[in-house]
């Protein structure tokens, strides 16, 4: 028994004010009216049942989407079919990833180099031990030390005075290579875009 309340401990139920439905003796409204409460004051949209995707019923008003339109493609369900090969998808995807990753491969991708050949594409320099010669051959004639700031060591770039685009016939040039550290490479380029 409380001090202050001697008739209980809050557990008796009394009728809400809002609605006259039964509630808890120490809340101010029952559950229902609290709720719609809460939902007029958040700007939460009422529960409805009509599935957003397919405008069937859904059942539970506080689900997303209707059984049908949830289940997966494998158990017949239509949301997570791919418009472009009828595969799986994600629900919240507009296409799957094999279609999405065929819609960006090419002249589409945001880093495609309009002056380069295919020869040039396949052979990718990274890869190229030649390439990785000439980087090493680069870092011992500069003492692996950053050509701007002396900073020997760390993570060091081989930076191409004459670009690896514009000049193939120097690619491989030791006496068209300077050594960088990260950060002055980084620098070294947003130089030459902004000229």
């Amino acid at each position: 028994m409380c001090q202050t309340h001697p008739e209980g401990d809050g557990e008796v139920s009394v009728n809400c004010p809002t609605c006259g439905g039964t509630k808890n003796r120490r809340s101010r409204q029952c559950r229902s009216c609290s709720n719609r409460a809460l939902r007029e004051t958040s700007g939460l949209p009422e529960p409805t049942i009509v599935c957003p995707d397919c405008g069937g019923y859904k059942g539970n008003p506080y689900a997303v989407r209707c059984y049908e339109c949830a289940i997966p493609a494998s158990r017949g369900g239509k949301s997570w079919v791919c418009p472009g090969c009828g595969g799986r998808k994600m629900l919240n995807s507009r296409l799957c990833a094999k279609c999405n990753g065929m819609s960006i491969r090419g002249e589409n991708h945001p880093q495609w180099k309009p002056g380069i050949t295919q020869e040039e594409r396949e052979l990718d320099r990274k890869c190229d031990p030649e390439y990785a010669s000439w980087r090493k051959a680069v870092f011992a004639r500069d003492d692996y030390t950053c050509q701007l700031c002396d900073k020997r060591g760390g993570y060091l770039h081989a930076h191409h005075i004459e670009r690896w685009a514009e000049n193939p016939a120097r690619r491989l040039d030791v006496d068209n290579g300077i050594t960088f550290c990260e950060k002055h490479h980084r620098w070294m380029h947003s130089k030459l875009k902004a000229a």
